[in-house]
């Protein structure tokens, strides 16, 4: 057992750890506070199924941790277990279509090519350099600083002004990336969930769901002078998939697509203090 103290600063070793089959000690130091963790934990393991490594590895079951980021208790047991259980990278499938004939390639992990898959496209997290980070799972190949990328869907050649690996509000510069890392790439647009980057090699992988919308509004903008900022901050929220954005062929206002309303909500909140937009 690991007895708890609060404090930001606190490191893992600086947490006293008792055994379990201390009983009798356990029992004279904590008292009644004892007898309730066990009873909880009894009841918890109870009505939890065993652990199961096969259910965990098809996403049928997943462990729950106990813990305190703030405090930094308990992480570093999530971070061991993050090591001791997560799969080994496993071959993607790339599906592309040349002259409108299917290409099916299997991609292995240990292939010598860079390729990845964006997952995730987060805007703003660093709020000093309104800064767009891509963050892609690497499916093959190893990356280094100054390699060149392509971005299958726009066939344009990717430029990151850095790319950056995260462990919670610590962002480090990447030297060197295999796959199944997942690495952050800087950029300023022209990069949207679920694209195939590579460093040459045309393929497309699939699998990120994209559910149709079932909501529409119009953007109609209060200042006609911010039409360019409008369309650049829209943009970057269908790049993010935070909303689908669907323009008129000829003239009109453009639409915002959505599954439910809490989208179209945030997106007439994000986009208010840069384009002084509004969703009717």
């Amino acid at each position: 057992m690991t007895v708890f103290d609060s404090g930001s600063e606190r490191l893992p070793q600086d947490f006293e750890t008792i055994p379990l089959t201390e009983q009798a000690q356990l029992a004279e130091r904590f008292g009644l506070e004892w007898q309730t963790a066990m009873d909880s934990m009894e009841l918890a393991t109870g009505a939890s199924p065993a652990f199961d490594e096969a259910a965990f590895l098809a996403g049928k079951q997943t462990p729950v941790f106990f813990g305190s980021g703030v405090n930094n208790f308990g992480v570093m047991e999530v971070l061991d277990a993050l090591v001791d259980l997560a799969p080994a990278p496993k071959p993607r499938t790339s599906n592309l279509l040349v002259n409108k004939q299917p290409v099916v390639k299997e991609i292995q992990p240990e292939d010598s090519a860079f390729s990845g898959v964006v997952f995730k496209v987060q805007a703003n997290m660093d709020a000093n350099h309104r800064d767009r980070i891509a963050f892609v799972r690497m499916a093959s190949g190893k990356y280094t600083p100054g390699m060149k990328l392509k971005v299958q869907r726009t066939a344009k050649e990717l430029r990151p002004t850095s790319v950056v690996t995260f462990l919670s509000q610590r962002r480090e510069a990447v030297d060197e990336a295999y796959a199944g890392d997942i690495i952050g790439f800087t950029t300023h647009g022209g990069v949207q969930l679920g694209d195939t980057i590579t460093d040459g090699a045309n393929l497309q992988f699939t699998g990120l769901p994209f559910f149709a919308p079932e909501l529409f509004m119009t953007v109609i903008l209060k200042n006609p002078l911010r039409t360019k900022q409008l369309q650049t901050g829209l943009d970057q929220l269908g790049e993010e998939g935070a909303i689908q954005v669907f323009k008129p062929e000829i003239g009109g206002p453009m639409l915002l697509g959505a599954v439910g309303q809490l989208q179209l909500k945030w997106c007439n909140t994000a986009s208010k203090p840069n384009t002084t937009a509004t969703c009717v």
